[in-house]
């Protein structure tokens, strides 16, 4: 809590009004990392858990404090909603002699569905916020990098999306640019 506190009285103080403010985090357990996969039965409890009511009570009380001193600045907040997660970590297994290291069992994608349920209380959690505070709007990433079918899949046109499980690549970056530039465009009024 000290490092959040530090960095936002930073913030505050350097805030003008029509600034806009983006606050990306995981929000949500990891599946793998670069070394291990994580029980996946366990991490989707947690996910659905999304802590417990009073935990995640205080973890909304304290976003909203946190909001409310940046918006009273003058200043656009834009939380980014849950992104994709995969359990591969992707530079892993990109090349066809890394594929078959026991962390890329099970293929680069995840079953779409099972993915939104499990981000659900999360993002329901992310759009009270912002549902509830003037001046403060959800970036959603998931649809852009995961927009149709069954299955999201950690790879477009044979490019990754990910560097790993959870860390978007060059290539995600281009492919969000637009969209996240109209979405500070509409935030900011165009201007």
């Amino acid at each position: 809590m000290r490092n959040v506190e530090a960095v936002s009285g930073h913030l505050i103080e350097r805030l003008r009004p029509g600034d806009i403010v983006f606050l990306p985090s995981l929000r949500m357990p990891r599946f793998v990392d670069q070394w291990t996969r994580y029980d996946h039965d366990a991490i989707a409890a947690m996910a659905l858990r999304a802590r417990d009511d009073a935990e995640r009570d205080g973890a909304v009380g304290r976003a909203v404090a946190l909001v409310s001193r940046l918006t009273a600045q003058g200043a656009h907040v834009v939380l980014q909603a849950p992104n994709l997660l995969l359990r591969t970590p992707l530079y892993r297994c990109a090349d066809p002699w890394t594929r078959g290291h026991p962390l890329c069992a099970g293929g680069p994608g995840c079953d779409r569905l099972e993915f939104q349920r499990l981000r659900k209380p999360m993002l329901n959690t992310v759009q009270s916020v912002a549902a509830a505070m003037p001046g403060v709007s959800v970036f959603d990433p998931f649809p852009l990098l995961c927009p149709v079918g069954p299955s999201c899949d950690g790879f477009r046109d044979g490019r990754p999306l990910f560097f790993d499980g959870d860390h978007v690549s060059g290539y995600a970056n281009r492919l969000l640019a637009a969209p996240f530039r109209d979405a500070m465009l509409r935030v900011s009024g165009g201007s």
